[in-house]
């Protein structure tokens, strides 16, 4: 229009004459629908719109071609932009789909990524659990406050019953592992095999490791006189100084002690997001005399027992989203050397939400770093924490003592025996 008056002009009356058609249109339909009631007025408003806009084009065209249209200012002449919003619109949707299809597809489409949903979905639908203070104030109140009559036949009842629930749950051989309702998680220097069960909701383990494809020295026992100098059972059995080495383990509290090595546990665990806590009895049984091993046996009280009694405590209300519940579970070592062993470990865990991914980075973890982890400790032995809490003089700490030094013992005499028996059936 700067630079052609006589174009602005022109304009500007093809504007002001279609705005006078649709005006003067809207009049007649006005009319028309006042004597003809069942005419469409539809059909003569857009007749008057085309009309409009084909006396602005004939007018447009009148101009310089390179002459850009501009928007219209008549306030009656928002029809002339209707097909404008309508194609706006249309490629905004066009592009929300195609981010959709180029981004979002190829991430929903991964398995951790809904398997990370499902995981906040079940964090979002659990009732809140037990601010951490009231839990430490529920824990003082179970270890000081809270007696239960727990006698020892009681506790030779719950045990008899532990160990015909692990032989019930006893997964088959390692030959036998193969089927395909066992997924194999293996690593080089450790054989794992989960199975998903459904019906309940729960998870069974299987791993077996040979020391010496992951530490060549792995000492069980090691005694200098009446001090104890470290071994691998006696670094498991404090479980109060997990957190200082064990994956994931964030904090412990002892509940009840029931023997030497023989306690109710409430422990924390933090899986990168995912946090859980777990009531757990843990216990170490020599058994070499008879059956030439040594077992460590761990169990939870059903998901259903806060609030009631177990094992002689009062089940604390849990502190986490998720509350593990391990049905049964037992690691076994059987000396072959005075520094090598074999591990055989069974598990039967309540797994409500069973999310691969989680349960095969916890299991391998605890299958390949377990070991050298132990053996990191030992080689740190001395002036440890571990150290001062065994050889501290204490009456508890003395019958610690005095338990792993029998167990020592017990664990060189079946070596000797299994080397005579050895040599007797050679000579045979």
């Amino acid at each position: 229009g700067a630079s052609d008056p006589g174009a602005a002009a022109r304009m500007g009356s093809a504007f002001g004459s279609a705005a006078s058609s649709v005006c003067s249109g809207n009049a007649k339909s006005k009319g028309a629908r006042a004597a003809r009631p069942s005419a469409k007025p539809e059909r003569l408003r857009s007749t008057v719109v085309v009309d409009a806009a084909a006396g602005v084009a004939q007018a447009v065209g009148a101009t310089s071609a390179a002459q850009p249209c501009q928007p219209p200012e008549c306030s009656s002449s928002r029809a002339c932009w209707r097909s404008y919003a309508t194609w706006r619109n249309l490629t905004v949707a066009w592009l929300c789909l195609l981010f959709v299809h180029c981004q979002l597809v190829p991430v929903l489409s991964n398995g951790p990524v809904w398997s990370l949903v499902a995981v906040v979905l079940f964090w979002l639908a659990q009732e809140k659990p037990t601010k951490l203070g009231q839990h430490r104030d529920e824990v003082a109140r179970t270890v000081s406050g809270e007696k239960h009559e727990f006698s020892r036949e009681d506790y030779e009842e719950y045990l008899r019953k532990l160990e015909d629930l692990l032989e019930r749950s006893r997964p088959p051989g390692h030959d036998e592992l193969r089927d395909p309702a066992w997924l194999d998680m293996s690593q080089p220097t450790a054989r794992l095999f989960v199975k998903f069960v459904k019906k309940p909701l729960s998870t069974l383990i299987s791993i077996m490791v040979r020391s010496v494809d992951q530490e060549p020295n792995f000492p069980l026992v090691k005694m200098d006189g009446t001090r104890l100098c470290g071994g691998a059972v006696p670094i498991c059995g404090a479980v109060n100084l997990w957190p200082s080495w064990f994956p994931f383990c964030q904090s412990t509290t002892c509940l009840k002690k029931l023997g030497p090595n023989q306690a109710v546990w409430f422990l924390h665990f933090r899986i990168a997001f995912v946090k859980a806590d777990l009531i757990l009895f843990v216990g170490i049984f020599d058994r070499l005399a008879e059956e030439g091993k040594i077992d460590v046996l761990l169990q939870s009280p059903p998901l259903s027992s806060v609030g009631k009694e177990w094992l002689g405590i009062t089940v604390p209300k849990r502190t986490c989203s998720i509350r593990v519940e391990v049905q049964s579970m037992r690691l076994t070592i059987r000396p072959v050397t005075k520094s090598t062993g074999v591990l055989d470990f069974q598990a039967a865990t309540i797994d409500e939400i069973q999310i691969p991914w989680i349960t095969r980075l916890f299991w391998q973890a605890c299958s390949t770093k377990i070991i050298p982890l132990i053996m990191k400790m030992q080689r740190r032995w001395d002036g440890s924490a571990l150290d001062k809490y065994f050889n501290e003089d204490s009456e508890e700490a003395s019958k610690t003592r005095e338990f792993f030094g029998k167990l020592e013992e017990h664990v060189d005499d079946f070596l000797q025996n299994g080397a005579e028996t050895g040599s007797e059936s050679s000579e045979n």
